[in-house]
């Protein structure tokens, strides 16, 4: 119960010194009150070390209690250490954006961040869709372009698939491939947004962006249709 609370909070508290001290003493307690005083008995008979039955308290804390260290370990390594890795990656490839030639070195740490933790993964994906077009204009060879737009895509792609019920990240992967020329497919994602956010004057925004050069005269009928619908929130 312990571990699963102290894992659950990891979730919500980013300082953790004061957890530490909360979670070790109260440890530290549980280990004191696990340790009976020793009986008259075995105290003058010189015996100081009593005979546990199999599966007394004594015996069931030596195995739990470096099964409750691994865990925490681990614990604090995956839903801490690794997600502070990704954070401190993607800090990287934001900084080397804003320096000139080393936007190569900012594609490197879009993709450490990614792939060092799922936890992060979110924001990592909404950075790049906004530093998309900034990274594709750069001086970096053409290879690396088409690297960094293969692995900027199939990352929003799947963001949108694992969060298809949010209409946000539906219009992140919308104006992406908006902004890089996949109109056909965009109009798919910012069609779906429209659907989970109806009242959102964004999504439709992005929308007519993508379908005016597609369907003109459809376009024109929306543009009135969309202006009713809004008109009616």
């Amino acid at each position: 119960g312990l571990i699963a609370a102290y894992f659950f909070h990891n979730f919500f508290v980013f300082d953790h010194l004061i957890s530490y001290i909360l979670f070790f003493s109260l440890l530290a307690y549980v280990h004191s009150r696990s340790e009976a005083p020793l009986s008259a008995h075995r105290q003058a008979s010189g015996n100081s070390r009593p005979t546990a039955p199999r599966f007394a308290l004594g015996n069931l804390l030596a195995v739990a209690i470096p099964a409750v260290s691994i865990l925490l370990v681990l614990s604090l390594y995956f839903a801490n250490v690794k997600p502070i890795m990704a954070n401190l990656f993607l800090i990287e490839a934001l900084k080397s954006l804003q320096t000139p030639g080393e936007a190569a070195k900012a594609v490197q740490y879009f993709q450490k961040a990614h792939n060092t933790s799922r936890l992060g993964q979110p924001e990592i994906a909404e950075q790049l869709a906004a530093n998309a077009v900034a990274v594709l204009t750069s001086d970096i060879s053409m290879e690396e372009k088409n690297t960094f737009f293969n692995f900027a895509k199939d990352a929003l792609l799947k963001q949108a698939q694992d969060l298809s019920g949010d209409a946000r990240y539906q219009l992140i992967i919308g104006s992406f491939l908006s902004a890089t020329g996949y109109l056909d497919e965009a109009l798919v994602y910012l069609e779906r947004a429209s659907q989970l956010m109806p009242g959102k004057q964004m999504i439709y925004l992005e929308i007519a962006n993508v379908f005016k050069p597609l369907h003109f005269e459809e376009y024109c009928d929306r543009i009135e249709g969309w202006v009713l619908k809004l008109g009616t929130k």
